[in-house]
């Protein structure tokens, strides 16, 4: 009786497993039509998306890849890869879809759907930009990109794969805000200044220009009898201006260099007063007479003694 019950059984195995497979002359072997590549890439590509809106994802990015080992220079190689990236992209795996995406721009430059491939790695871009990223499906940005300075790269390589658009230029300019929030200032010039370079005559080069000089003025020591730094920054806002007379920045830039010149006159001035109290009058009477001549028109000169 288990013998008969065993014949049953492997009678049944035999059927069903030969049920999938198929001797080809062609190969001289015996092929599974399930895991066999099509005869073309047309094929290859109908039959992944076949699996592709049935929602079996995984499937489906597996017959994409055939195209890409059996049909590389194929038009749908590289349709191929778009696909592979969408899938990706609605599953938020959003480091996987840029690597289909910049290998299509790397390997197929001509492709048609190019602009709808750099589209798509600018969104990348603009969410991984985002300090605090929305809860739900694009919160595994949070994991995907847990190394600041990894994001940071990622966003880098986006901007250099097509660096004179405008998304990049929108982008370059947050991404220069980015770097200055992690530390590196210099970075953050080095693609405040590459703005500039590329994006000249434009509105990108005026706000990388104004964030350039926003960060020299930041830069300022909090005291200083330094007056020619004060002077240089001047000096700079009045180029900015003179360069763009109708700048939305033109009364924060005023304010500021208001701001810069009372507060180094003020400087100047608490150092006299120092020296003043102290007894040092040569001193006093050195800084006062600078308070009066570097800036004349501020509350601080007339503040000085009028016997200088």
């Amino acid at each position: 009786m288990k013998k008969l019950i065993i014949i049953i059984g492997l009678l049944f195995f035999t059927s069903s497993v030969f049920a999938y497979w198929e001797w080809t002359p062609q190969t001289n072997r015996w092929i599974n039509p399930l895991y066999a590549t099509k005869s073309t890439a047309k094929k290859q590509f109908e039959w992944a998306q076949h699996f592709q809106k049935a929602k079996r994802n995984k499937k489906a990015i597996y017959e994409y890849k055939k195209i890409l080992t059996h049909f590389p220079n194929s038009k749908y190689a590289p349709k191929a890869l778009f696909e592979i990236g969408e899938i990706y992209f609605k599953k938020t795996y959003y480091r996987s879809a840029l690597k289909e995406y910049q290998e299509i721009i790397d390997k197929y430059p001509q492709y048609p759907g190019l602009p709808l491939v750099l589209e798509r790695e600018k969104t990348i871009a603009q969410i991984l930009l985002k300090n605090h990223p929305a809860k739900g499906p694009l919160g595994k940005i949070t994991k995907l990109f847990s190394n600041r300075s990894s994001k940071l790269k990622e966003i880098s390589q986006i901007i250099n794969t097509n660096p004179y658009s405008n998304s990049s230029a929108e982008i370059s300019i947050n991404l220069a805000s980015q770097y200055k929030e992690n530390g590196n200032i210099k970075k953050s010039k080095e693609i405040l200044n590459s703005i500039i370079t590329n994006f000249s005559g434009t509105k990108w080069e005026e706000k990388a220009r104004y964030k350039l000089l926003q960060e020299n003025i930041k830069s300022l020591p909090k005291v200083t009898t330094d007056t020619e730094k004060f002077k240089d920054l001047e000096i700079q806002i009045n180029k900015f201006l003179s360069r763009y007379p109708h700048t939305k920045y033109k009364s924060i830039l005023l304010k500021e260099k208001s701001n810069m010149v009372n507060r180094s006159a003020a400087q100047l001035y608490s150092i006299a007063r120092y020296y003043e109290k102290a007894g040092e009058k040569q001193s006093a009477y050195f800084y006062y007479k600078l308070v009066k001549k570097e800036f004349p028109d501020t509350k601080y000169a007339k503040m000085v003694p009028s016997s200088i």
